[in-house]
C-alpha cells in the first residue's frame, strides 16, 4: 500500500511510524502539497478534519461530542474544543495545550482507527455534557436505533 492510500485508510492523518515509509518520501509529498506536516512526526491530507488532525497530534482518538460530530450528528456546544480519548496511564505532557478536552480512558475503537465507536462516543458525551445537552444528544443518537444499541449504550454509560 502506498503512503497516500495508507494515510487515507487511517482517516486522512497519521503519525510517522504508522505510515511505513521514509521521511524523504513524506517530505516529497509535503513539498508537492499532497500532505501537510501538522506537528512533529504528524502528517495529514489537506482534506482531513480538524478533530482527526488534533487526535493524531495527541496520539489519541477522537471521542465524545467531537466523535459524534464526525459521525454526522448535530451536537450542541463548542465545536472548537476537540474531545479526545487518551490511555488512562498516559501522563499530562499536553496539559497546557488549549482547544482540547482529554478523557483518560481506554478508547473503544470504531471502524475508523482515530475515532471511538458510536456507542463509546455517545456514552462519554452522556457523562461529559450538562444534563440538558446530554438529553438532546442521546435523543439524537438513539433515534431510530435498535433496542440492542440502546442496551449497549446504557451498559457503556454505567461503566464510566
Amino acid at each position: 500500500m502506498d503512503v497516500l492510500s495508507r494515510i487515507t485508510h487511517l482517516g486522512g492523518a497519521a503519525r510517522f511510524h504508522e505510515l511505513e515509509t521514509s521521511r524523504y518520501r513524506l517530505m516529497s509529498l509535503v513539498d508537492s502539497g499532497l500532505l501537510e506536516q501538522i506537528g512533529r512526526g504528524c502528517y495529514a491530507q489537506p482534506s482531513a478534519s480538524l478533530a482527526v488532525r488534533k487526535a493524531v497530534e495527541l496520539n489519541a482518538a477522537v471521542s465524545c461530542v467531537s466523535a459524534l460530530r464526525e459521525y454526522g450528528y448535530d451536537i450542541p456546544g463548542d465545536a472548537a474544543v476537540i474531545h479526545c480519548s487518551v490511555p488512562r496511564k498516559r501522563g499530562s505532557s499536553h496539559a497546557g495545550v488549549t482547544g482540547y478536552r482529554r478523557h483518560f480512558e481506554d478508547g473503544d475503537a470504531g471502524a475508523h482507527p482515530r475515532i471511538v465507536s458510536l456507542v463509546a462516543a455517545a456514552a462519554r458525551a452522556a457523562v461529559c455534557l450538562e444534563y440538558d445537552a446530554a438529553v438532546v444528544t442521546l435523543d439524537r443518537v438513539v433515534h431510530g436505533r435498535s433496542a440492542e444499541f440502546r442496551s449497549d449504550l446504557l451498559t457503556a454509560v454505567s461503566l464510566l
